[in-house]
């Protein structure tokens, strides 16, 4: 399917690093062919994807930054048009909580309200609205999708700041989603149930790790498949949609509140 492709497309990808689901994602899109300028805190988070991508058929630019500063934002962006002339598409993938800032509600502090707000909602702000201006001003169509979580549909116990900024990224989402449709600026967000990636499984204790999956298929979500379904949403293959949360989650959101299929087992006839 050629519409699958992003040849000649340039994706600002936020977050293109680590071991997980920001690499996944690099390689991803430049298995599709896209020009990916990828920005990470440090380069050594991004080591070794310009070759990678560049043996899928890519090419990619990595740019450090500090994506929760506006006039980061800028430099980021400006450095894309400069390297590739053009943009095309913005994922925002960077996001996340850290060890010490998962608490009881009435334990959470302003700081940690603040941080967990700064690099999972504030950011996806600045940076759409900076994305959003460069199409409008340059008359260009483009692509944006921005991660979210499962967390943010559904109670976040222990890391409300952290759900509540993934309902927040959901809402923006089908703002802009409304207000530059007709610009044909598509938007949808992508909430995934995660994966077990080197951070996760440092942050959770071993019993904690094994327990069941409420997930209906039959394995853990793979940062592949994320990877694959943003390809997915940037490309014109997903043409008639925007303004969409796509729940990559295993099916974790389509069960019923009172408990998965083993719990109705008893009532079969």
């Amino acid at each position: 399917m050629a519409s699958l492709r992003l040849d000649g497309k340039t994706i600002v990808l936020m977050g293109a690093g680590g071991g997980n689901m920001g690499a996944a994602t690099s390689l991803a899109l430049g298995e599709a062919g896209a020009n990916v300028v990828g920005v990470d805190q440090t380069d050594d988070a991004m080591a070794g994807l310009e070759a990678r991508v560049a043996e899928l058929g890519g090419r990619f630019v990595g740019v450090t930054a500090d994506v929760r500063r506006t006039d980061e934002i800028d430099r980021i962006l400006a450095k894309a048009v400069e390297t590739f002339g053009a943009l095309d598409g913005l994922v925002n993938l960077v996001g996340g909580t850290q060890v010490g800032q998962w608490k009881r509600f009435e334990e959470t502090s302003d700081a940690i309200w603040e941080a967990v707000m700064a690099l999972n909602l504030d950011y996806v702000f600045k940076s759409c609205r900076a994305f959003g201006r460069y199409l409008i001003e340059s008359g260009r169509p483009g692509s944006i999708v921005n991660f979210a979580s499962i967390s943010g549909y559904s109670s976040a116990p222990y890391h409300g700041p952290y759900g509540a900024a993934k309902a927040g990224v959901m809402a923006l989402t089908k703002t802009m989603a409304v207000e530059w449709g007709e610009r044909n600026i598509r938007v949808n967000c992508l909430a995934p149930s995660g994966s077990r990636g080197p951070r996760a499984r440092a942050m959770l204790a071993d019993d904690t790790a094994q327990r069941k999956s409420r997930a209906v298929l039959p394995r853990d979500g793979q940062a592949t498949d994320f990877a694959n379904t943003t390809v997915y949403l940037l490309s014109d293959v997903s043409s008639w949609i925007t303004g969409a949360v796509l729940y990559a989650d295993g099916g974790m959101s389509a069960q019923s509140p009172l408990g998965d299929k083993d719990f109705f087992t008893p009532m079969l006839g």
